[in-house]
């Protein structure tokens, strides 16, 4: 098989440069013969692919040929892949996988002979670099689910408007990540705070108290715990009775105020600046109390403990 019987599919496989030779027509065209053209042809726009090697045979001498990226006598030279651009003699362009859809050939001393290049052909896989990618090009409809990763995420560029209401889940929070200030005033409500929570007395401040303090039970009852070793009591409204107990060891009446207003006291009763009673009084040795129920009877009380 003879060269003159390659057609363009044989020179493909075989990755021979491609050929054009090129002449002048005065100085208004170029004039060139090769692959794809019909004899000779006058500026011709040529379609050259992505990955090929095409030699731009130059044989004029005073009509340099450059490669550009815009058209124009002006235009911007595109050098990628290109050997000897504006110079005298052979010009050879391989073409890139990135090179752009359309390039121009220029003389460079006459304006007028000039010509497009088409690029054609698939893309090579990283063919297309970041230079590439005009500016916004990128749109929401061309990133696949689950395609940016955190490395791609620049620090600081979530904002709060790019959250979601309610996007921010427990566990998405590290331990003790919430600071004080964080936190709004009167944001902690009463059902927020654990029924085992211990609060310590130095948080509450019993200054901003201004009514009573009712606790709501059916035997309601305040513990004064201490620390050390010294006794445990317990204040507690049972059953109408308000109660003053010992709760080191068990439950242990000390004094109780009954439903009919009597005071009953368990133990001994020490009154530095006398006793005042209205009523009678009842001495019960057995279970070591007094009551009182008039003024006599107080009085003999009184006559009977002088004569002790």
């Amino acid at each position: 098989m003879t060269l003159t019987q390659i057609n363009k599919a044989g020179l493909d496989e075989l990755a021979l440069d491609h050929v054009f030779t090129i002449g002048a027509s005065g100085t208004d065209h170029y004039t060139f013969q090769g692959e794809g053209l019909n004899g000779t042809v006058n500026d011709p726009t040529l379609y050259l692919t992505r990955g090929k090697t095409y030699r731009f045979e130059n044989g004029t001498g005073s009509h340099p040929i450059r490669i550009q990226s815009t058209s124009g006598a002006s235009g911007t030279a595109y050098n990628t892949g290109v050997t000897n651009n504006a110079g005298s003699g052979t010009v050879i362009v391989e073409v890139q996988h990135d090179a752009p859809d359309v390039l121009y050939y220029q003389c460079t001393s006459h304006a007028a002979m000039n010509g497009i290049l088409y690029i054609t052909g698939a893309l090579a896989d990283g063919g297309v670099t970041t230079a590439k990618i005009a500016d916004d090009a990128v749109t929401n409809a061309k990133l696949a689910d689950n395609t940016i990763s955190i490395a791609k995420i620049q620090n600081s560029a979530v904002t709060a408007a790019k959250l979601a209401n309610n996007a921010a889940t427990t566990s998405k929070i590290n331990d003790s990540a919430v600071s004080t200030a964080k936190i709004a005033d009167n944001a902690v409500t009463n059902d927020k705070v654990s029924a085992s929570a211990a609060i310590a007395g130095s948080k509450i401040d019993l200054s901003s108290f201004n009514a009573p303090i009712t606790i709501t039970h059916s035997t309601p009852a305040i513990n004064f715990v201490e620390s050390d070793a010294n006794p445990d009591f317990r204040i507690s409204n049972s059953g109408g009775v308000l109660r003053v107990e010992d709760i080191t060891g068990g439950y242990a009446t000390k004094l109780a105020v009954n439903t009919d207003g009597h005071v009953d006291v368990i133990g001994n009763l020490d009154v530095g600046a006398g006793i005042d009673v209205t009523g009678d009084a009842t001495f019960n040795q057995t279970t070591n109390t007094i009551r009182t129920n008039s003024d006599s009877a107080m009085m003999e009380l009184c006559l009977s403990l002088i004569h002790i």
